[in-house]
């Protein structure tokens, strides 16, 4: 492991750090209501923080350009929206899908799957959203210029592509354009990271409802897409064509005659191309080319999962996560990542098995310890408190990268509401302090000066050494904006410091302290906090004044009712609604989308 965090600093705030709104605050509409807005409530002082520098592209509903921060030089990009008016007021259409784009971007939080969205501004004619600049080029540009991937490559991108997916389809959005224009790679490095960007045609989805409205790219859309009855399986189809097109350089489509449709990908979007009546016919009907070489030079489960994901069933089509365990997809990432000398990381189970009572002290055990091991580990007789220790800090040490991105993800209730159980899980549980928060990465805050205790409430941790520990450490493999990203989830972050609890309720897996018998008191004692009238439910005032504090000026959380209505699984208008104990234990329950597998580890060795 990278040298220990025991050198960050305790109790030493450091300058309050450079940041810009940690996420974009706007009302959700539902997904087929209307918008009336001449503003968005957005931030109206972008030329007092940003220059713009140069245009990197333009399309049909704007531009892209690099923004320059005036006070760090930190180079971002920035999409420029023009507002159209109807009248005094935003086209409706636009503004639903201005405000849709900037929630989702919301929801999805920090993964490093996703190109982030730093914050949104706007002025009387334009919207500014500031996003992380990834200056390695779209996939597109370099599926044309090198045609075929190997296998191998093109496992890793399809990894990626279907990670991103995966996580989109956990929190209940079907991304309904997924393409190789959609994906950026981070720098121009052979094996840089690559991010999903642009989620204007994204929606929202419940499992088990449909979609109807066409939405998509020619050539990507799935059959059930052009059908108007579809859900989040029309992606893995789109995933399918894009995999497809790496690893044999063309399209699977193919005419009445049984001729290619597209035989060099140069010809898509040009003059001479099919005609979208020819695309359709074959996206529904034609005969998918599984025959023609390098067809069949690829392995038997490279072409075992491109059929599988461009199946004209949905029924019979896999899911995101079905394609992600593959067993050749999962071989094959292996392979590419023990090359570039990289560790994908099993965090498809719980790091934790149990929460034992040892005279009311908890005691963590990690259940796939075995595999990650350590040298303190080895050094350490087996079953001692020295052997679990070391053992659960290097598998807490591989999976923080994923912790940080799930924790950014949490609506800032959810953090709340975790971090004053993390309050009460440490009080009551005392080797949580030891184990469940960190291991060596707070011991020292944790036991204090010469081994004396000190209280949790009062410690702190440096956000810049954290930054600067991510930064240094080559055990991962993270850019400085990315760091920056992952640690501005933290409350504190803007002041320099991250609070013990919120780190505890950072690196806990609660769906463990979840089971434990105290667990229906905690939620209780939570909700009697935030319930300040008595009530019995939690009102959007009552939310405001736990999330702002006794000063909410400049404070929005707007965002907070609509997010939590989702999860509860309504979208109805958020003005006057009030949450319940049990929509409360919903909200912090842990579901799919928070598991650890969705996220990069970005583990180095």
């Amino acid at each position: 492991m990278c040298a220990s965090l025991k050198n960050l600093h305790r109790f030493a705030p450091s300058r309050p750090v450079q940041k810009y709104q940690r996420q974009v605050h706007t009302s959700v509409q539902t997904a087929n209501s209307t918008l009336t807005v001449s503003s968005f409530g957005f931030s109206r002082d972008f030329s007092d923080k940003f220059s713009e520098a140069g245009l990197i592209g333009s399309g049909a509903f704007g531009s892209v350009h690099v923004a320059v921060d005036q006070h760090t030089g930190e180079r971002f990009a920035v999409k420029v929206i023009k507002k159209k008016f109807s009248g005094s007021v935003v086209e409706p259409f636009l503004a639903r899908r201005i405000q849709h784009e900037v929630d989702i971007y919301n929801r999805l939080g920090r993964s490093l799957s996703i190109a982030h969205m730093y914050a949104a501004f706007e002025d009387d004619k334009e919207v500014r959203m500031v996003m992380e600049l990834c200056s390695g080029g779209e996939l597109w540009g370099r599926v044309r210029e090198r045609g075929r991937y190997t296998e191998r490559e093109a496992a890793w991108i399809l990894h990626e592509v279907v990670l991103a997916l995966a996580l989109c389809h956990a929190k209940g959005i079907v991304v309904r354009d997924v393409k190789p224009d959609n994906f950026l790679f981070l720098d121009s490095s052979e094996d840089a990271p690559l991010k999903m960007i642009d989620f204007g045609l994204a929606e929202y989805c419940t499992p088990g409802q449909f979609l109807s409205e066409r939405a998509g790219t020619q050539f990507y859309v799935a059959p059930e897409v052009l059908k108007q009855k579809y859900d989040f399986k029309s992606d893995v189809w789109s995933a399918g064509v894009l995999a497809y097109e790496l690893m044999t350089g063309r399209l699977p489509f193919t005419d009445e005659d049984g001729e290619l449709l597209v035989s060099d990908l140069k010809m898509m979007g040009g003059r001479n191309g099919p005609s979208a009546r020819d695309i359709n016919r074959s996206i529904l009907s034609g005969v998918l080319d599984f025959t023609l070489p390098p067809w069949d030079a690829l392995s038997s489960g490279a072409r075992e999962v491109l059929s599988w994901m461009l199946t004209r069933d949905p029924l019979q089509r896999p899911s995101a996560l079905e394609v992600l365990r593959h067993p050749w997809l999962a071989e094959s990432v292996s392979r590419h990542a023990t090359l570039h000398g990289r560790r994908v990381v099993d965090t498809s189970q719980s790091s934790m098995s149990s929460l034992e009572d040892e005279g009311g002290s908890g005691h963590v055990i990690s259940t796939n310890l075995h595999e990650v091991g350590s040298s303190a580990a080895a050094s350490a007789a087996p079953g001692t408190t020295a052997h679990l220790n070391s053992l659960y800090t290097s598998a807490l040490e591989d999976s923080l990268v994923q912790r940080l991105q799930r924790y950014g993800s949490y609506p800032r209730l959810k953090k709340l509401a975790l971090r004053l159980t993390a309050e009460m899980v440490v009080l009551e549980v005392p080797s949580v302090v030891r184990r469940i928060a960190g291991g060596s990465l707070l011991e020292e805050g944790a036991n204090g000066i010469n081994g004396t205790v000190v209280d949790p409430h009062q410690w702190m941790l440096s956000a810049r050494s954290v930054a600067q520990f991510l930064s240094s450490c080559k055990h991962f493999d993270l850019s400085r904006p990315e760091i920056e990203t992952l640690l501005t989830g933290f409350s504190g972050y803007d002041m320099g410091l991250i609070s013990y609890y919120e780190w505890a309720a950072a690196m806990m897996d609660w769906d463990e302290i979840q089971a434990l018998p105290q667990w229906i008191k905690w939620t209780q004692l939570v909700f009697d906090r935030l319930d300040r009238d008595h009530s019995g439910s939690i009102t959007s005032v009552e939310i405001e004044a736990a999330i702002c504090g006794e000063n909410s000026e400049g404070c929005s959380f707007d965002d907070e009712i609509p997010a939590v209505l989702r999860e509860v699984g309504h979208y109805e208008d958020p003005k006057g609604v009030s949450i319940g104990i049990d929509e409360l234990r919903h909200v912090m329950a842990q579901s799919e989308s928070d598991s650890l597998y969705l996220y990069e580890s970005r583990r180095v060795d």
